[in-house]
């Protein structure tokens, strides 16, 4: 008798990102059951769905990097360096940023770099 072993494969859909200017790009983000089917983009025929706004996912990039930059105010090193991974969901239509785990699975991993300034 032969054992075969699988992989599990996550299910994912594929959105349409508006980048504004006319500009658009696929996203591929963990499919849902409530959200599956209802903004996907994947069929390539440009008629199911509209393009997702990045604002939201945008807006939690903006605010988390603002308070690490107040933090290290604070702290005032001479340098530092932040790097966070977040995963794109669509949840309620809107294409949001989560924050994830070291190590985790990302769809964007940002870095952040401060420099206090050398003084003359």
């Amino acid at each position: 008798m032969q054992s075969r072993t699988t992989a599990a494969v996550e299910a994912v859909d594929t959105v349409l990102m508006d980048l504004g200017d006319g500009l658009s790009m696929r996203v591929q983000v963990p499919a849902t059951s409530s959200e599956r089917g209802e903004v996907s983009t994947g069929s390539g025929d440009g008629q199911r769905g509209r393009p997702l706004s990045p604002d939201h996912a945008f807006d939690a990039i903006r605010a988390l990097s603002m308070r690490l930059g107040e933090l290290l105010k604070e702290v005032r090193p001479t340098k530092a360096s932040v790097t966070y991974g977040l995963e794109l969901e669509v949840r309620d239509g809107a294409l949001l940023a989560t924050l994830v785990r070291g190590g985790g699975k990302t769809s964007l991993e940002v870095t952040l770099e401060w420099e206090q300034p050398k003084d003359g």
